[in-house]
């Protein structure tokens, strides 16, 4: 597991650098701290090496103590968060289980590992199967009406950090230090100012000149299921709408998806 780790610092600590120089002496109060992925502590011993990336967090740890932290030690802030899995705390964020980013995660999980899911999420009996994936959003930095609107941050010092927190958002960051060979993308949707010639492209942050390297299939246009294989990097990804479309809008419900990636 530490050797996941001191990968994941090589590579997100010099973006984290990056990020406070950006930053400077910017009055980030209100402000979000950029969303690093989340290596689980049994993601290391998974025979089974996936990640789950959504869209954002919708409330995350102050900007203003993730810089006083990266500052000082980059590596670090690269964990700041990192109890949220290991503790289980995300047991406690899924408002339902059927129209949810947390409430897919925990439902395929229960599935693919064969484990009865009121024991994985109520009684808890499977906690190394709740820490062994990656967590990563699209957005490392929340869009400006989920949290720092009501807060009164004023939208040019929000945009100046958001353009600053693009370094995080690209899932080869990911695949760079601990590799995943699955990826479930549950975004389907990105700002404007990532997309460029295709939804590889868009979504995903994979170099133009190595689109020749990326196959792409449409599994289910109606449920907007498309699947990618990386050539050079062997890893799959499944590229699904958000769990709140699956489950209020799609017409077919998150378990119906679970069955397709299954």
């Amino acid at each position: 597991m530490e050797h996941y780790k001191e990968r994941m610092k090589e590579q997100y600590a010099p973006l984290v650098e990056q990020f406070v120089k950006e930053i400077g002496e910017l009055d980030v109060t209100g402000i979000t701290a950029p969303h690093i992925p989340i290596m689980g502590k049994n993601y290391g011993v998974s025979k089974y090496k996936i990640a789950f990336i959504g869209m954002e967090t919708y409330g995350w740890e102050d900007a203003d103590k993730f810089l006083n932290i990266a500052k000082n030690n980059s590596g670090e802030a690269v964990f700041l968060m990192e109890d949220t899995i290991n503790n289980l705390e995300h047991l406690g964020w899924a408002d339902n289980y059927h129209a949810t980013f947390w409430g897919f995660v925990f439902k395929f999980l229960a599935r693919f590992y064969k484990v009865c899911f009121e024991d994985l999420v109520t009684k808890k009996a499977y906690p190394e199967l709740l820490s062994s994936f990656v967590w990563g959003n699209t957005n490392s930095i929340e869009r400006y009406k989920v949290s720092a609107e009501s807060k009164g941050v004023d939208y040019a010092t929000w945009e100046l950090v958001k353009r600053a927190s693009t370094c995080f958002d690209s899932i080869n960051n990911i695949i760079k230090s601990v590799n995943p060979k699955l990826f479930f993308i549950l975004n389907s949707s990105v700002e404007k100012d990532y997309i460029q010639n295709d939804d590889a492209v868009r979504v995903f942050g994979i170099p133009v000149e190595n689109k020749k390297n990326v196959m792409r299939l449409p599994i289910d246009n109606d449920r907007k299921i498309i699947y990618y294989y990386l050539r050079e990097d062997d890893v799959h990804i499944i590229s699904m709408p958000h769990p709140t479309w699956m489950g209020l809008y799609s017409g077919f419900g998150i378990d119906s998806y679970i069955d397709i990636a299954l």
